[in-house]
C-alpha cells in the first residue's frame, strides 16, 4: 500500500467524520429546540395557571364574604358606609386590581394564553357595573402603577372614554358632608 492510498482512505474517514459530527449536531439541535418550545410552553400554561388562581381568589372573596358583598351592593346604591365596610371593600378591590394587573402583565408578555384587553375589558366591565368601583381604584391606583405602570394607564384610558371618574361613590358620612358642603 502507497502513501496516496493510504492518504485517500485518511481523507475519506475524516470527511466521513465530519458528516457523522453534522447529523450529530442536526439531531442535538433539533432536540433542544424540542425542549424549548415544550419548556416555554408549559410556562405559559403555568402562567395562565396563576392568572387564573389570582381571578378565583377574587371570586373566592365575593362567595365566601356576603358581608363584603352587601357593602358592595349598599356603595353601589349610595347608602353609607361604615368604616369597617369601606376598608373591606378596598381591600377587596384591591386584589381583583392586583389579579388583574398581573394578568395584564402575563399576557403582555406573552407569558399566559390571553390577550391584553381581555383583563382591562374585565375591570371596565366590573368599573360600570360597580361604580364604587371607581373611586376606589383612583384611591389604590398608585398601588397597581408599582406592580404595572402600563395596566394603570390603559385603565384610566378606558374609563376616561366612558365618562368614568372618581365620584365618591364609596359612601360614609364624612363624604357626604363633603359633598354637601363643596
Amino acid at each position: 500500500m502507497n502513501w496516496d492510498a493510504i492518504s485517500g482512505i485518511a481523507e475519506f474517514i475524516g470527511a466521513l467524520a465530519i458528516i457523522v459530527t453534522l447529523i450529530y449536531l442536526a439531531i442535538q439541535t433539533r432536540q433542544a429546540r424540542i425542549a424549548a418550545e415544550q419548556s416555554a410552553k408549559f410556562a405559559q400554561m403555568q402562567a395562565t395557571g396563576y392568572v387564573t388562581e389570582a381571578y378565583a381568589r377574587w371570586r373566592g372573596i365575593l362567595i365566601n364574604s356576603p358581608e363584603i358583598v352587601e357593602a358592595i351592593i349598599k356603595a353601589n346604591t349610595g347608602e353609607t358606609l361604615t368604616e369597617v365596610e369601606k376598608v373591606q371593600i378596598s381591600a377587596a378591590f384591591e386584589e381583583l386590581y392586583i389579579a388583574c394587573a398581573f394578568a395584564y402583565m402575563g399576557s403582555h408578555a406573552s407569558a399566559t394564553l390571553q390577550s391584553t384587553s381581555v383583563d382591562v375589558d374585565y375591570l371596565v366591565g366590573y368599573f360600570k357595573n360597580n361604580p364604587s368601583a371607581v373611586d376606589d381604584w383612583h384611591r389604590a391606583k398608585s398601588l397597581i402603577e408599582h406592580v404595572s405602570p402600563e395596566f394603570a394607564m390603559v385603565v384610566d384610558g378606558q374609563m376616561a372614554k366612558l365618562g368614568k371618574t372618581p365620584n365618591q361613590s364609596i359612601n360614609t358620612d364624612a363624604d357626604r358632608a363633603a359633598r354637601n358642603n363643596a
